[in-house]
């Protein structure tokens, strides 16, 4: 009996032994698996701290842009501002334009009814020209018809003499 004892022992040791083994194996992957989480955990660290880094670069970026976008607003504003000067100026000076234009009507008007009437005075003044040239036929043809009878008086007082 001392041997099936014995025996039953030793394969329990056997046993034990094959199960210390199998958990030796298993501590070793376990501390193999533990070194692989370490590595993974500091290149989360590392993977974590470059996205810190890049989302305070997004961050700067963005301050940068936000700044960028208030002097765009600004040199807009200060153009919009000297555009409706330039606008409110031309405005002014179209009016000032208009009214001269207005001015220069009113002027061609005065000076068309002056010519108008200058129109009228010379078709009168040639009327009476004409008149005067008919007249002055009729005092010719009287006067060369006056100069004859002289002549002719004077040719017949000289007859008789």
């Amino acid at each position: 009996m001392n041997d099936q004892k014995l025996d039953l022992i030793l394969t329990e040791i056997k046993e034990f032994k094959q199960i210390q083994g199998e958990m030796i194996r298993d501590q070793q992957t376990m501390k193999h698996d533990q070194q692989v989480m370490k590595k993974d955990q500091q290149t989360m660290r590392q993977d974590q701290q470059a996205m810190r880094k890049d989302n305070q670069s997004t961050k700067e970026d963005q301050l940068a842009m936000g700044n960028e976008q208030k002097t765009l607003r600004q040199v807009m504003l200060d153009m919009k501002s000297q555009m409706n000067s330039r606008f409110d100026t031309l405005e002014t000076k179209l009016s000032n334009v208009e009214e001269k234009v207005d001015r220069t009507d009113e002027k061609v008007d005065g000076i068309d009814q002056k010519i108008d009437g200058i129109h009228e005075q010379v078709a009168s003044n040639a009327e009476n020209i004409e008149i005067v040239k008919d007249s002055q036929v009729q005092q010719e043809k009287t006067l060369d018809i006056l100069s004859r009878r002289s002549i002719d008086q004077e040719a017949e007082i000289k007859r008789i003499k």
